[in-house]
């Protein structure tokens, strides 16, 4: 079984020095308690570390009480899903994250891509019989993103220009949305005269074998 020890170790052996890991939320529960679990696990890694919070129930207490505590902490950035059903946060959750992010100075990063749209296409394919692993794609086409790429950034103007990131961008014209060009593995960045509003990151693992991107 994987272990802090055995990962640091490898990425260690590998010349890393530091790295970041997701610290999950479980719907129905708060962020404090995984935190400090993950915290102790960590105590014995051999790199330096640190932990990249995923907001997947913006509650009351959440919002108001443990996002406070764990930016304090050091813990400076926020993760949510526009989708994944153990993961998705609605709009008005993701406002409710990106005005607590603006009031304890936090980055929001967010995995953009339209739940729903997602549910209705993903519901035709597997009714047609289509179960192979090539539809998954067909069940995200490239403007899914596009269109949550565009209100991810539209909600974070309209929740007072939180700053955000828009992780894991994987299609052309959802970085178009971002810049008017594509990120591919660098950052792009949108903004005016109020400061950066939102960044863009290429994802790596969709670059071809020769290093070009595959749009």
């Amino acid at each position: 079984e994987e272990s802090w020890v055995s990962g640091s170790t490898s990425a260690l052996a590998g010349g890393t020095t530091s790295v970041i890991t997701f610290n999950a939320q479980f719907k129905g529960e708060g962020i404090l308690d995984t935190l400090k679990e993950y915290h102790r696990r960590a105590s014995h890694a051999m790199v330096d570390y640190s932990f990249h919070q995923i907001v997947s129930d913006a509650s009351d207490e959440v919002i108001f009480e443990q996002i406070p505590q764990v930016v304090a902490s050091g813990v400076r950035s926020l993760k949510v899903f526009l989708t994944y059903e153990n993961t998705y946060i609605d709009d008005r959750q993701f406002l409710r994250v990106l005005a607590a992010a603006r009031r304890n100075r936090a980055l929001v990063t967010v995995h953009c891509e339209n739940h729903d749209a997602i549910q209705w296409r993903t519901k035709a394919l597997l009714e047609a019989g289509h179960v192979a692993p090539k539809y998954h794609a067909w069940s995200r086409p490239p403007m899914i993103e596009r269109e949550a790429t565009h209100r991810a950034i539209a909600l974070a103007e309209f929740a007072v220009s939180a700053r955000s990131s828009m992780a894991s961008v994987g299609s052309r014209r959802a970085a178009t949305r971002m810049r008017g060009r594509a990120p591919r593995v660098q950052i792009a960045t949108v903004g005016d005269e109020r400061g950066q509003l939102a960044r863009a990151v290429g994802d790596g693992h969709r670059l071809r074998h020769d290093g070009k991107p595959q749009w």
